[in-house]
């Protein structure tokens, strides 16, 4: 029997001070007895190493190790918690009263693998329910095909929405993909909807997803790896989540008219946007097998963008304006 009703991970990397104690606060506030607490430091500095020691004389368990990034993080507090049930928080976000007992209570209720919830987005205090259908229990390939905005709405993506039984992630052997640097928890979460065979998605948020904070890394003008770490989601995708005619065309307007546009962008910020780079993303599977999906006729959102696509959709590869200096 778990020693654990349910466990929060916590992966931290040099997170300023003032933000750090924010989390950490609130998930002491909202959890009980019941519930693990625990942070990884991923090779952070001495500052913020000693500040997690304060907070293990509070409550938190706290493993330091060298850094490996955050899959790494999330991977080690995955090995070493016996919880019932596991939840994530990042260091730069808050949580809720309740957070994560009652989401847990909810997935021992309905006998639940995965639990998909709401978040508050901060500081505008909206919040983000998900498109799949709300408070039925079904298998995850059900609840996902019932999404209509299953990549453009992101359903998939945000660990910390979700809640999962422990016994069904060991039975998987899932763990997060610590060769991304990006979207690792988006490839965690399909691999865990689709082998779900109870899963559920239910609007109430006790999570507080905060965007006010500079140095959140999703949020870096150049973020080295994304090209590939894209690749490896839509290879994941690809396979899991294109049984129906429908997500396959869903997953490749995703891929064209927002993944495309954010791999040339990124890989310009990097510096590294030539012709022939240029040329060699657009061959690649993920964007190639998404125009041949599409189609021709694929509508775009301007005159520009829809001559682009048509370039590429005939080989004949033509750089948006300004894209190499």
């Amino acid at each position: 029997m778990s020693r654990y009703f349910a466990a929060v991970i916590v992966p931290v990397y040099n997170t300023p001070q003032q933000v750090l104690r924010r989390c950490l606060d609130s998930l002491l506030s909202a959890a009980d007895e019941r519930v693990q607490l625990i942070a990884v430091d991923d090779g952070s500095d001495e500052k913020t190493a000693e500040t997690l020691e304060e907070y293990a004389q509070k409550g938190f368990v706290v493993y330091h190790k060298e850094n490996g990034g955050v899959s790494s993080a999330r991977n080690c507090g995955l090995d070493r918690t016996d919880a019932e049930y596991v939840f994530f928080a990042d260091a730069d976000d808050t949580v809720r009263a309740g957070f994560p007992v009652s989401f847990a209570e909810r997935m021992r209720t309905d006998r639940l693998d995965v639990l998909i919830s709401g978040i508050t987005i901060l500081p505008e205090g909206r919040t983000e329910s998900t498109g799949y259908v709300k408070n039925v229990v079904s298998d995850g390939r059900t609840l996902a095909a019932g999404s209509e905005r299953l990549f453009s709405g992101f359903d998939l993506c945000y660990s910390v929405r979700m809640g999962f039984r422990s016994d069904f992630i060991g039975r998987l052997g899932l763990r997060f993909r610590e060769d991304m640097s990006v979207s690792e928890d988006m490839v965690f979460n399909m691999c865990a909807i689709a082998a779900s065979e109870r899963a559920e998605a239910i609007g109430e948020s006790r999570y507080d997803y905060r965007l006010d904070c500079p140095d959140s890394a999703t949020r870096r003008p150049f973020m080295p790896g994304y090209t590939d770490s894209m690749r490896i989601e839509y290879e994941t995708a690809a396979e899991l989540f294109s049984f129906t005619d429908s997500l396959r065309d869903r997953l490749a307007a995703f891929y064209m008219d927002f993944v495309f546009y954010h791999v040339v962008r990124n890989e310009k910020r990097g510096g590294m946007l030539t012709f022939d780079r240029y040329r060699a993303i657009c061959e690649m599977p993920m964007f190639r097998e998404s125009i041949l999906c599409l189609g021709p006729n694929h509508r775009c959102e301007n005159a520009k963008a829809q001559m682009l696509y048509r370039l590429r959709y005939y080989r004949q590869y033509k750089l948006p304006y300004g894209a190499v200096k």
